[in-house]
């Protein structure tokens, strides 16, 4: 049987005006800027698509309208806009477990439109075997800037009561950023104010009391991952910078530098993932602003922040320089079941600068189950010449 299909070349059609309809407190030039169209471009059906999934993602509407208005004895398309708030409010209850923290759970509360504009504002209280955080979060989404433009401004305070492997910390602290994504890279420049209650348990001279940390931050990311919860192909680079200065009030001067590299690939069934992360202190610090390596996202071997030198009681140091990455090979056995196999590689030195240190090295396998919110993940790390291990649970990839 033969088939013919016959196609007659029609007049290029465009896209026209649009018009927006609103019923609450947004203002018209915030929807507009989530068009993926131009007026008077070539019709894309695909682009009208974009811009009715950017307004769902702003997630206030429970009716969306995103549609083109065609007339056959016009080659103008216009594009209609009209949207119905929803609930605005949410009220979330979680539970959980981590073997970095033990059983956790939390509750909170956010308004996702609070004071129009799609303010948000939002509590949410966090309880784990080592302390609680409370947290307050308010975030200003479209701020116009000269020469920069629409930017994101956050004020997040936070207060919080937390046990570590080598201190307990009372912290009041408040991160105050403007945050702006350029093409495809997300900056984020602000400052941190810190003030600390400080318990050492390390057998040294550091010294227990209250400390003032006040620092400025930079932090850039290019994600070009395929997923933020299970990615399969991608890469992200994630550069972080913090300066604590004297002339801002703080206990002490120094620059903290964290640099993070992950690449992801997949051939059919079987994934390989390589991740490293570098950091560095300019000066030595007290021992809650130190790097801490071992645990569920870093070298598996180890339970949580329990690598490195330890005084005689087995309390870990920390570091002022790190070198932490891993590699994993990851095979699809079913639909929603994984096994992942992995070598974790780890160097943290208490000096300055310092990368020609000892590598500890650990060895182990996983298996991993798909649920909607990410995996769920099982580790067996093993150091190598030994015959400790130490297990891991939790939710979503280490990397």
């Amino acid at each position: 049987m033969d088939i013919t299909f016959e196609v007659k070349k029609n007049e290029l059609h465009y896209i026209g005006p649009t018009t927006i309809s609103i019923d609450n407190k947004v203002k018209e030039r915030i929807i507009k800027d989530q068009k993926e169209y131009s007026s008077k471009e070539i019709f894309n059906i695909e682009k009208i698509e974009r811009t009715y999934d950017n307004i769902y993602n702003l997630g206030i509407y429970e009716n969306i309208i995103v549609e083109p208005i065609l007339d056959k004895n016009s080659t103008t398309v216009p594009i209609k806009i009209d949207l119905k708030e929803g609930k605005t409010k949410e009220f979330k209850i979680g539970i959980g477990y981590l073997t970095d923290d033990g059983a956790r759970a939390s509750i909170g509360w956010k308004d996702h439109n609070f004071l129009g504009d799609l303010k948000t504002l939002e509590f949410i209280l966090r309880g784990s075997q080592k302390g609680y955080e409370l947290e307050n979060k308010f975030t200003i989404p479209y701020i116009k800037l000269p020469w920069i433009g629409n930017t994101v401004f956050i004020n997040n305070l936070k207060l919080s009561d937390l046990n570590y492997e080598s201190y307990s910390e009372l912290k009041l602290e408040d991160i105050i950023s403007m945050n702006k994504k350029y093409k495809k890279t997300y900056h984020s420049l602000g400052f941190m104010f810190e003030k600390n209650e400080v318990t050492s348990k390390v057998l040294t001279n550091i010294e227990n009391g209250s400390y003032k940390i006040n620092s400025i931050f930079y932090n850039v990311i290019l994600d070009q991952r395929d997923s933020l919860l299970n990615a399969k192909n991608g890469y992200l680079i994630n550069v972080y910078i913090e300066n604590s200065r004297k002339d801002l009030s703080s206990e002490f001067d120094s620059i903290k530098t964290m640099i993070e590299g992950r690449y992801i690939k997949t051939f059919s069934n079987y994934t390989t993932a390589l991740k490293v992360k570098i950091g560095a202190i300019s000066k030595p610090v007290h021992i809650f602003k130190r790097f801490f390596a071992g645990g569920s996202f870093s070298n598996r071997g180890y339970s949580y922040e329990n690598f490195g030198e330890k005084d005689k009681n087995g309390n870990p140091y920390g570091g002022h320089s790190i070198i932490d990455s891993s590699i994993e090979e990851r095979y699809q056995v079913s639909k929603n079941i994984s096994t992942v196999f992995f070598i974790d590689s780890t160097m943290l030195s208490l000096k300055t600068n310092d990368y020609g240190g000892k590598f500890s090295h650990s060895y182990g396998a996983g298996i991993r189950y798909s649920t909607p919110v990410g995996p769920l993940r099982f580790d067996v790390g093993i150091p190598f010449g030994t015959k400790e291990y130490v297990m891991h649970f939790g939710l979503g990839q280490t990397f």
